[in-house]
Parts: C-alpha cells; sequence; structure tokens
C-alpha cells in the first residue's frame, strides 16, 4: 500500500484519517474531510504519528506547533505554510 493513503494511517491508529492533504518526504498532513480535526504527521518508525503540538491557540483552542523545529526536522515548507505556528496563535 501506498504510505500516503488513508489506510496507512488508519493501520497506524489515526482512524479518523480519511483524507490525506498534502504527503511528502515523510511528512504529511490529513485528517477528518469536512471538518477541522486535520494534524501534521511525521512518519516514525515505519508508521505515521501524530506531529506533537507545542500548545494550543487562544483563539480557537486548536493545537499549535513549533513550525521553527518542523523545519530543523526537516518538514516541508508546503506543509509549515499549512500549520499553525503557536507565535501567531
Amino acid at each position: 500500500a501506498d504510505a500516503c493513503e488513508p489506510e496507512t494511517f488508519q493501520e497506524a491508529g489515526h482512524d479518523f484519517v480519511d483524507l490525506v492533504m498534502l504527503c511528502d518526504s515523510g511528512w504529511a498532513r490529513g485528517g477528518r474531510f469536512q471538518t477541522d480535526n486535520v494534524r501534521p504527521f511525521h512518519w516514525v518508525d515505519g508508521a505515521w504519528a501524530i506531529y506533537p503540538p507545542a500548545g494550543e491557540s487562544s483563539i480557537t483552542g486548536y493545537p499549535c506547533y513549533d513550525t521553527q523545529a518542523m523545519s530543523d526536522e526537516g518538514a516541508p515548507n508546503l506543509l509549515l505554510m499549512e500549520t499553525l505556528d503557536c507565535e501567531f496563535a
């Protein structure tokens, strides 16, 4: 199976993923279709893992992330642009 297919995320325990919007170089953005339940993922030890949030938006309550740390770990720019940075949350 293609690692970027929703089934690969579901096999790793992420049952909510039925849409993968970005998948590149061991990084992905996926979630539930037509919802705000979308998360960044990182390929770790042969499976997708949710990238851990660095905090929570004071405005929305959604998870926010340290995008500089993600960049340092090799996250592609397109993913970084679509990820809420805690500095601006």
